[in-house]
């Protein structure tokens, strides 16, 4: 995997154009284009409906305006994770988010950054949550099955997370959290990682 992960650094396209550097700064009070980067690339690679990206997955770290992907590869905190792929009821996507956003938009350690999801928050709890369906958006179902990527440590449970799934229910991918860049970067269709997946309902 190794071989493989500097095989794609090599193939990459020299630099990205964002309009603005890519930032993982306050990561754990709310969505930042890094984390949301961050995210998109582990849905991608894993090629599941979601992706769950810790605060903890990510270093302190600002892009120049247009970034490498090498450089990007910065953005992971632990590049040897490996990524895991399992599959979880809504209702337990419900209690994570829950417990990702109740102290928001206070710093969180457990803040989760997400992608093919967008939530609206109310008085520190989830008011609604959506999930990217074809070209729009359906409400998350509690009795659905949705499949979600996310690094080890969260599969294994970091932060209380052990409560909501367990490591043994997860599929392990070939992959680690420090290839997700490389494959991702090279994908013409990124979505938007300034657009923000955790507004509050005064935003709307």
């Amino acid at each position: 995997m190794k071989r493989l992960f500097f095989a794609f650094l090599l193939l990459l396209p020299a630099a990205a154009g964002f309009g603005a550097p890519l930032t993982t700064l306050g990561a754990q009070n709310g969505d930042t284009s890094g984390g949301n980067y961050t995210a998109d690339a582990l849905r991608y690679a894993a090629r599941t409906q979601l992706a769950f990206v810790i605060s903890s997955d990510l270093r302190d770290f600002t892009s120049a305006d247009e970034p490498s992907g090498e450089e990007l590869v910065s953005l992971i905190a632990i590049k040897s994770d490996k990524v895991y792929s399992m599959i979880l009821t809504g209702e337990q996507i419900g209690k994570a988010l829950k417990k990702a956003f109740f102290l928001y938009p206070r710093a969180n350690p457990a803040f989760l950054h997400l992608s093919g999801m967008r939530v609206v928050l109310k008085d520190h709890g989830v008011k609604t949550v959506e999930v990217a369906s074809g070209d729009g958006w359906e409400p998350l179902a509690g009795r659905v099955l949705y499949s979600v990527a996310m690094s080890q440590s969260l599969a294994e449970g970091v932060l209380g997370y052990w409560k909501l799934w367990s490591i043994e229910d997860a599929e392990e991918e070939s992959m680690t959290m420090g290839d997700i860049i490389p494959l991702y970067f090279a994908e013409q269709d990124q979505k938007d990682p300034f657009e923000k997946r955790i507004t509050t309902e005064e935003d709307q």
